[in-house]
Parts: structure tokens; C-alpha cells; sequence
């Protein structure tokens, strides 16, 4: 689970931001150019997901992990919230991926996927977070929805 609502909010606009300056800089720059501004915001996004995912936790967090689907929705706007913000958290993932490693959609998703388990993985040992199969899911949709950005992105600059 995520950071509460105000403060994943603040690290949202953040992503976004380096979303949208890194759209820019890509559309005006040349190959190699693109490539470095992505790997760059890509090494600022993966600290940024670091401390929302485990950093900002206290230690002794739940020990046990969930293999329930959908759990996470709950009933309140404050569970539904956590849901859809997982989902984003992995967007610039797989927006900055196929920059960078020129991978396609299944690719992409394989590695937020690995990602996610690997976040998952580390929470569930150190107790740092309360590992979830619904985070699992929703990082790997996120990532997938980012690669989907991405191509679209690059076939409304024409740069396919």
C-alpha cells in the first residue's frame, strides 16, 4: 500500500512532471539525447519508488502477505484511492522503458512486472510494507497502461 493521499498525491505531480518534461525533451532532442533524458529521469523514478514503496514505511510493518485479488478495492474511497495510485506508480515505467531498452508491450510488462515482485519480495522479508498479490496486478497494469501511452505518444509524433 501506498504513502497516505496527500503525500502520494505531492510524489504523483512529481512523476507527472517528470513525465511531461521528459515527453519534451525527448520530442525536440536527438536519439542519443532521448535515450540519456530517459535514462536519467528513469534512474529518478526508481529512488522515487523506492522510498513511496519501502523507504517511507516504519519497520515491523504486516509480515504476511496477501494472495487475495482485489483486496485492495475495499469499500472506501480512501481503498480505491490506494488501488488506482498503485496502478499509477507504475505508469512512467512503462513510458520510460522502451526509451531506453527499445522493448515492446510484453517486454515492458515483464518488467514491471519483475519489478513489482521484486518490491513485493524485499516489503515481505524486511517488513517494510505489506506485501500483495493486488500490487503485483497493479503495477504490472500500470506499467502496461504506460507502454500504451508511450506508443500512442509516439504515433502522435510520428516518430514510429
Amino acid at each position: 500500500m501506498i504513502p497516505g493521499p496527500t503525500n502520494f498525491l505531492i510524489l504523483i505531480l512529481v512523476l507527472l512532471v517528470l513525465d511531461g518534461i521528459a515527453a519534451i525533451i525527448i520530442t525536440l532532442a536527438k536519439k542519443e539525447v532521448k535515450r540519456r533524458t530517459a535514462q536519467a529521469i528513469f534512474i529518478s523514478y526508481i529512488f522515487l519508488v523506492l522510498y513511496i514503496t519501502m523507504f517511507s514505511r516504519e519497520l515491523g510493518s504486516r509480515g504476511i502477505i496477501s494472495l487475495t485479488l482485489f483486496e485492495t478495492w475495499g469499500h472506501s474511497p480512501e481503498e480505491h484511492f490506494n488501488f488506482i495510485s498503485n496502478i499509477v506508480l507504475f505508469l512512467p515505467m512503462g513510458f520510460l522503458v522502451p526509451f531506453i531498452w527499445d522493448r515492446g508491450f510484453f517486454a515492458t510488462a515483464g518488467i514491471g512486472l519483475l519489478a513489482s515482485l521484486a518490491i513485493e519480495t524485499v516489503q515481505g522479508i524486511t517488513r517494510l510494507g505489506f506485501p500483495q498479490i493486488d500490487d503485483v496486478m497493479t503495477n504490472t497494469m500500470g506499467a502496461m497502461i504506460g507502454w500504451i501511452v508511450w506508443k500512442v505518444w509516439k504515433m502522435a509524433t510520428r516518430e514510429l
